[in-house]
């Protein structure tokens, strides 16, 4: 009964009702109220039916709100339903969705989409991004690629680039430091122009 009136009188916009529904659909629990107040607190457009759906999934649906509270919070899209799918695929998304904000301090342009679909390929980018190993895919007209070398010495890098295998504004990490940079920032010999 708590939780029903609690429902009813929150900004959720639930009537006795709907919260009667929730009852015989056995959502009517914490697992599912808390999250739809929290949500209609910080005005998240997150249907409820989202939110109950996910709780019947077996989803953390408390973490998954959070989650699209800081994203929403932070001024970033976020959707409700990638976050939940990320949770039910036993990944962090709270963890998934602090790790964007970190990693957007470095990489402005970087969207969510790209690291839930580089950790469903198996990549651990929260780990990356906590180590500052992460670097974002490149981008050109639709083709992504990245340029995965190293470590290498400076002579080696130079190599590299000079033979045009890795392009001057691929990013690198000098050793010891914690910021990615282009390549072409590095101060590396030219490479020779063509004849």
């Amino acid at each position: 009964m708590r939780l029903l009136i609690a429902l009813v009188g929150s900004d959720a916009g639930i009537s006795f009702w709907g919260a009667l529904g929730m009852r015989l659909r056995g959502t009517l629990k914490p697992e599912v109220v808390y999250p739809i107040i929290s949500a209609a607190r910080w005005n998240l457009d997150v249907p409820v039916y989202a939110i109950e759906a996910h709780f019947l999934s077996g989803g953390d649906t408390q973490a998954v709100t959070n989650a699209c509270i800081l994203l929403d919070r932070a001024g970033l899209p976020f959707d409700f339903h990638r976050l939940a799918a990320c949770d039910l695929a036993g990944w962090d998304a709270l963890a998934m969705a602090q790790a964007l904000l970190e990693a957007r301090r470095q990489f402005p342009e970087l969207e969510f989409a790209e690291l839930s679909r580089r950790r469903s390929l198996g990549e651990d980018v929260v780990a990356e991004i906590e180590k500052g190993t992460f670097v974002p895919d490149a981008q050109s007209d639709g083709w992504r690629v990245r340029f995965e070398h190293g470590p290498l010495t400076r002579d080696e890098l130079e190599a590299l680039v000079a033979r045009g295998e890795v392009p001057r504004d691929a990013l690198a990490l000098r050793p010891g430091g914690v910021e990615w940079v282009p390549i072409g920032r590095l101060g590396l010999a030219r490479p020779p122009d063509p004849d």
